[in-house]
């Protein structure tokens, strides 16, 4: 929210005399890349922990977040932290990518810090701590979030009359979301404790999801908003195929998603099966962000060098 650690790669290789840009932008560019390819080796760890531990005796639990309780505790609590510091971070290929980037960052803490309620498998270990580590836990998330959220309005008050009239309002209503859920999250653990130890982790874990469908939706509509085919850049032409394919992938998270959940409401399934699978599809269609991102890239700076030289001429 309000700056970011990222920018797309597309723009750092095309913006090299930028205010604040290094002539040199393959360090940034490579940083973004490691930062997204970080995002997927955070959701492999993740698979890779809680599925280690389900094929163990007796542990075929109901859902990921059970898992917590088990020895995968450390990996499942890094990995949504991981995931949440990278959703932050990165700047999204569009406004309602970046909102909702920022927004399941905030929920990946959550869903980290406020765990499922109590384990009762034989191969988990119920801890009598986890209602003061969720104290201390989300006490010291609270503090650096208020922190986050002063200097992102500090920073949104500074440029206000530089951004797009329609960018600076969702700006500020990001903003006022993410302030919402600071109040909420404080007003639940130091009032409603057990509330909160009950249901914030679900609720977190919902819209957590939700987020990520969001995400991969709003790319698939981003190819409705290019020019006519004709006008495009060949870096763009190139990505075609692959915006096409994460069309696809952010259809099929939404409807796999809906399946699946009817099917655990109904006990056909546990949920389990739906976290697995959104967390996969998600994955998928980031590799296939993440290559149209290193197509573009690679191929704008010879493009923007030609039509130079050709003006030069």
């Amino acid at each position: 929210m309000g700056g970011k650690c990222g920018e797309r790669m597309a723009d750092s290789a095309r913006s090299k005399t930028a205010p604040g840009v290094r002539p040199d932008v393959g360090y940034q560019v490579r940083s973004y890349r490691y930062l997204r390819i970080g995002i997927v080796g955070l959701l492999a760890a993740l698979g890779t922990a809680v599925i280690y531990q389900r094929v163990q005796p007796n542990c075929s639990l109901g859902s990921v977040s059970a898992y917590f309780y088990t020895p995968a505790r450390s990996v499942f609590v890094a990995a949504l932290v991981g995931l949440g510091v990278c959703m932050l971070a990165l700047r999204g290929m569009n406004l309602a990518e970046d909102i909702f980037l920022n927004i399941g960052g905030i929920f990946a803490f959550l869903v980290a810090f406020v765990p499922a309620g109590g384990g009762s498998g034989s191969c988990q270990d119920p801890d009598s701590r986890v209602s003061a580590s969720v104290q201390d836990n989300i006490t010291a998330l609270l503090i650096v979030g208020i922190l986050a959220i002063a200097v992102a309005f500090t920073l949104l008050a500074i440029g206000w009359k530089g951004l797009e009239k329609s960018r600076r309002w969702w700006a500020l209503a990001e903003g006022i979301v993410a302030l919402a859920l600071w109040a909420g999250t404080l007003i639940a653990i130091k009032f409603y404790l057990s509330w909160a130890l009950t249901h914030v982790h679900y609720i977190a874990a919902i819209s957590l999801a939700a987020c990520i469908i969001a995400v991969a939706a709003a790319n698939a509509y981003r190819h409705n908003e290019t020019p006519a085919r004709g006008s495009l850049p060949k870096a763009v032409m190139l990505a075609d195929p692959i915006r096409f394919l994460y069309t696809w992938i952010a259809a099929g998270m939404l409807v796999v998603s809906i399946t699946l959940l009817v099917l655990a409401v109904t006990g056909v399934i546990t949920v389990y099966w739906v976290e697995i699978s959104v967390a996969a599809m998600f994955a998928i269609f980031w590799i296939a962000q993440t290559i149209e991102l290193e197509v573009e890239s690679a191929t704008a700076p010879a493009e923007a060098g030609s039509l130079t030289h050709s003006r030069s001429g």
